[in-house]
């Protein structure tokens, strides 16, 4: 009970010192969690602030907090052109464009895996034939047998 007092306090800490609107321009501006912490203790001298309690006050918000993580997707994603036209100028080493577009896309990814992911999203209908098939050899039963069909 008191380590929930406890985070209560300092989340409540954070977001009188910072607004919530800063806390997530923070985030989708791409800073992580720990570069936040940072910022929030230079700010607030000895409150000791880390990823973990920026994590829960962010979650205060998920709607927004999702939105501030698909905007940072989207600056990674924005940056992959960047890299490769210094590459094609040919101020950026291509091995090393390499690994900073393979991080970039990881990250964007994991962001906002909607719309980066590795995955494809397949809707399917299962049509089950079986009904209609039985129904398609009743009705040539019945005209075969000379019934009225319906």
């Amino acid at each position: 009970m008191a380590a929930q007092k406890k985070t209560s306090q300092k989340k409540a800490l954070i977001t009188n010192t910072l607004s919530k609107p800063a806390l997530l321009d923070m985030v989708a501006e791409g800073k992580t969690l720990k570069q936040i912490a940072e910022h929030v203790n230079q700010l607030i001298p000895g409150l000791d602030a880390n990823p973990y309690y920026l994590c829960k006050t962010l979650q205060q918000w998920p709607e927004e907090y999702s939105a501030a993580k698909k905007a940072q997707a989207e600056l990674h994603a924005g940056k992959l052109s960047e890299i490769a036209e210094r590459v094609e100028q040919g101020t950026l080493d291509p091995a090393s464009a390499r690994v900073s577009s393979d991080n970039r896309k990881w990250l964007a990814a994991r962001l906002n895996p909607s719309e980066y992911g590795d995955r494809v999203a397949v809707d399917t209908t299962v049509l089950d034939v079986t009904s209609l098939h039985l129904e398609a050899m009743r009705t040539a039963m019945r005209t075969v047998n000379g019934s009225k069909v319906d």
